[in-house]
């Protein structure tokens, strides 16, 4: 069973959050996978924090209410009391990382790494 978490997707400009209400690191990782590889998503070099948010959404919302858009991190920044791990996720290079940081403010020690690959 998981806790409350939260995607915070990040570029340049803006952050766009989703809140899942019920995730674990492992489902987080499979939920962030499934949202790269959905049609609606635009290549990495592409990478726009709103567009990213409404791809990780689409590819992943199961029922209702079990992820709610929540806006930008500096309007739920005060809002966290529930939340278990906020993952931290932005465009660096050709590849999308993830920080995983746990809202007691112990920073993961691994960061994950998805890169773009073409198969011919």
């Amino acid at each position: 069973m998981g806790e409350p978490s939260l995607f915070v997707f990040v570029d340049d400009e803006n952050s766009s959050c989703v809140i899942v209400t019920n995730c674990s690191e492992d489902k987080a990782k499979i939920m962030v996978g499934r949202a790269l590889q959905h049609a609606s998503t635009p290549p990495i070099k592409y990478y726009n924090a709103d567009e990213y948010a409404a791809a990780f959404v689409a590819a992943n919302k199961r029922q209702p209410f079990d992820m709610l858009f929540v806006g930008a991190y500096d309007d739920v920044e005060g809002d966290l009391d529930e939340v278990g791990t906020i993952y931290e996720i932005a465009k660096r290079e050709n590849k999308i990382l993830v920080l995983p940081v746990d809202t007691n403010g112990a920073v993961s020690k691994e960061i994950w790494e998805y890169h773009s690959q073409i198969l011919h």
